[in-house]
């Protein structure tokens, strides 16, 4: 049922077609002040898959932005502290044992684009899913807003990685050179 025809319904009517339409988008006057959602209206229970698809996407795509983040301290973070703590062997050690990260060090701006993209695209999931409903039972609507808090701790910390590698990797060789 849509908005216009709900308000031509008398309450008495209107209150048995309420529970259809729990999880859909609110139109912009019942917002009670709050923005309304960017996203379509979905009806029923297809606003629950909706939104747990959306979810779902948000939660991918972080950890993917911090598998991302973490090349970036392969390539130049890791290296770069282990040489200035006067562990080169190590440093040897390590690429001996793993050289791919030669490969990567020589790459370095394209490992910081990949994870700048992926970064970004992260972002975005997370910033649309800011408006998406949780399930209306409280067990559900805990599970759901912890995840959404621990995606953007992880979000947070992959930006945080992300720019810690950048510093190593372009901004400490420029001061010390």
């Amino acid at each position: 049922m849509d908005f216009e025809s709900e308000q031509k319904l008398g309450t008495a009517e209107r209150s048995q077609h309420v529970g259809a339409r729990t999880l859909s988008a609110s139109p912009p006057s019942q917002t009670c002040g709050k923005r309304a959602s960017p996203l379509p209206s979905v009806e029923g229970g297809d606003a629950l898959k909706f939104a747990d698809a959306n979810l779902k996407t948000t939660s991918t795509m972080t950890w993917f932005s911090i598998f991302t983040s973490a090349s970036t301290l392969v390539c130049c973070a890791i290296p770069a502290l282990l040489v200035a703590l006067g562990a080169g062997a190590t440093l040897a050690a390590f690429v001996g044992a793993v050289p791919q990260i030669v490969w990567l060090s020589e790459h370095k701006t394209l490992v910081f684009l990949l994870a700048g993209v992926m970064l970004a695209i992260a972002g975005f999931f997370q910033w649309r899913a800011r408006f998406l409903p949780c399930p209306a039972d409280p067990a559900l609507a805990r599970a759901c807003t912890r995840q959404r808090k621990v995606s953007q701790w992880i979000y947070l910390a992959s930006v945080a990685i992300y720019l810690l590698g950048g510093f190593f990797a372009f901004v400490l060789p420029a001061i010390l050179y």
